[in-house]
């Protein structure tokens, strides 16, 4: 992966992290999000370990042939370019702790839209490829920023603390 990783990088693919096994692209740096470049390598067969708007990872491992990974570079070195992407994930915000994470796992809890998720508990973590880091902690409030990350990572539905629950605290 490093003979690759080196390729990679003197195509100008943007990359991050050291992992041996593991390509971590930053695909901005070529006009795409790392949604978007999933997508793209997965109609040419190619499956990604994980994609957000900022990063796509493949993991290679000693089992793949020297024509597998000749296949992905040119996969990847045959995408036009396009204007780099500037943008970056919002900053986030200081959620305020309402419960403990115990208390917010075991009380009743509810599936909503994030969109409407400010003010409310978060009951369960929300995250797209454990393990991460969450947005937010189980027992903290969601605030405007919160929501604004989970936006951003396409986190659609959290799981919170059940109305009547959160009321009587």
């Amino acid at each position: 992966a490093g003979t690759l990783k080196r390729k990679l990088s003197e195509a100008g693919w943007g990359l991050a992290g050291d992992e041996t096994l593991k390509i971590t692209l930053c695909p901005k740096k070529r006009g795409y999000t790392g949604t978007e470049l999933e997508q793209i390598l997965r109609g040419q067969g190619i499956v990604c370990e994980f994609a957000d708007p900022d990063y796509l990872v493949l993991m290679v491992t000693p089992q793949n042939t020297e024509n597998e990974l000749l296949y992905l570079e040119n996969a990847l070195n045959g995408i036009p370019g396009r204007d780099p992407i500037a943008g970056r994930p919002p900053r986030p915000g200081h959620p305020r702790r309402i419960l403990s994470p115990h208390e917010a796992l075991f009380l009743p809890s509810e599936r909503i839209a994030a969109e409407q998720s400010a003010g409310r508990i978060l009951a369960s973590p929300c995250v797209s490829c454990p393990p991460a880091v969450p947005i937010c902690a189980c027992g903290e409030e969601i605030d405007e920023q919160t929501v604004a990350l989970f936006r951003y990572y396409g986190i659609d539905f959290c799981d919170v603390v059940a109305v009547e629950e959160q009321t009587r605290r």
